[in-house]
Protein backbone atom coordinates (compact mmCIF):
# COMPACT_ATOMS: atom_id res chain seq x y z
CA UNK A 1 0.00 0.00 0.00
CA UNK A 2 1.20 3.49 -0.81
CA UNK A 3 -0.64 6.80 -0.46
CA UNK A 4 0.55 10.12 -1.88
CA UNK A 5 -0.83 13.56 -1.06
CA UNK A 6 -0.34 16.66 -3.20
CA UNK A 7 -1.37 20.29 -3.47
CA UNK A 8 -1.17 23.04 -6.07
CA UNK A 9 -1.57 26.79 -6.00
CA UNK A 10 -1.76 29.13 -8.99
CA UNK A 11 -1.33 32.76 -8.04
CA UNK A 12 -3.45 35.48 -9.68
CA UNK A 13 -1.96 37.10 -12.76
CA UNK A 14 -2.98 39.71 -15.31
CA UNK A 15 -2.68 39.18 -19.06
CA UNK A 16 -2.51 42.17 -21.37
CA UNK A 17 -1.87 42.64 -25.04
CA UNK A 18 -2.33 44.55 -28.25
CA UNK A 19 -4.13 43.51 -31.41
CA UNK A 20 -3.13 44.45 -34.96
CA UNK A 21 -5.71 43.71 -37.63
CA UNK A 22 -5.90 44.17 -41.40
CA UNK A 23 -8.78 43.06 -43.60
CA UNK A 24 -8.48 42.07 -47.26
CA UNK A 25 -10.89 40.86 -49.91
CA UNK A 26 -9.70 38.45 -52.59
CA UNK A 27 -11.12 39.05 -56.07
CA UNK A 28 -12.10 36.31 -58.50
CA UNK A 29 -8.89 37.08 -60.44
CA UNK A 30 -6.78 36.40 -57.33
CA UNK A 31 -6.00 40.00 -56.47
CA UNK A 32 -6.38 41.46 -53.00
CA UNK A 33 -8.24 44.61 -52.09
CA UNK A 34 -7.62 46.15 -48.68
CA UNK A 35 -10.92 46.68 -46.85
CA UNK A 36 -9.52 48.04 -43.62
CA UNK A 37 -6.09 49.44 -42.92
CA UNK A 38 -3.89 47.97 -40.23
CA UNK A 39 -5.75 48.79 -37.03
CA UNK A 40 -3.92 48.67 -33.70
CA UNK A 41 -6.01 48.17 -30.59
CA UNK A 42 -4.97 47.91 -26.97
CA UNK A 43 -6.96 45.07 -25.42
CA UNK A 44 -8.45 45.17 -21.95
CA UNK A 45 -6.48 43.32 -19.30
CA UNK A 46 -7.69 39.82 -18.47
CA UNK A 47 -7.25 38.54 -14.93
CA UNK A 48 -6.55 34.91 -14.14
CA UNK A 49 -7.73 34.17 -10.60
CA UNK A 50 -6.19 32.37 -7.65
CA UNK A 51 -6.72 28.63 -7.79
CA UNK A 52 -5.89 25.93 -5.29
CA UNK A 53 -5.99 22.19 -5.60
CA UNK A 54 -5.45 19.13 -3.47
CA UNK A 55 -5.18 15.49 -4.38
CA UNK A 56 -4.59 12.04 -3.00
CA UNK A 57 -3.43 8.92 -4.79
CA UNK A 58 -3.51 5.45 -3.30
CA UNK A 59 -1.97 2.32 -4.81
CA UNK A 60 -2.97 -1.18 -3.71
CA UNK A 61 -1.46 -4.12 -5.57
CA UNK A 62 -2.13 -3.46 -9.29
CA UNK A 63 -4.76 -0.77 -8.74
CA UNK A 64 -4.32 2.97 -8.27
CA UNK A 65 -7.08 5.34 -7.23
CA UNK A 66 -6.83 9.12 -7.53
CA UNK A 67 -8.99 11.90 -6.13
CA UNK A 68 -8.40 15.55 -7.08
CA UNK A 69 -10.19 18.77 -6.18
CA UNK A 70 -9.50 22.20 -7.67
CA UNK A 71 -11.15 25.51 -6.78
CA UNK A 72 -10.81 28.56 -9.04
CA UNK A 73 -11.82 31.90 -7.49
CA UNK A 74 -13.30 33.71 -10.52
CA UNK A 75 -15.52 35.89 -8.29
CA UNK A 76 -12.43 37.63 -6.93
CA UNK A 77 -11.53 39.01 -10.38
CA UNK A 78 -14.74 41.09 -10.64
CA UNK A 79 -14.67 40.71 -14.43
CA UNK A 80 -17.77 40.92 -16.60
CA UNK A 81 -18.80 39.23 -19.83
CA UNK A 82 -21.08 40.90 -22.36
CA UNK A 83 -24.02 39.06 -20.84
CA UNK A 84 -22.92 38.30 -17.28
CA UNK A 85 -19.99 37.87 -14.86
CA UNK A 86 -17.32 35.29 -14.29
CA UNK A 87 -18.33 33.05 -11.38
Amino acid sequence: NRTTLGATIELPTVLSGDQNRSSYKTTSLGGQIEIEENTATTLNDFELPLSIGVGVSSAFRKFTTNLDYKRVFWNNTDQKLNDGRYT
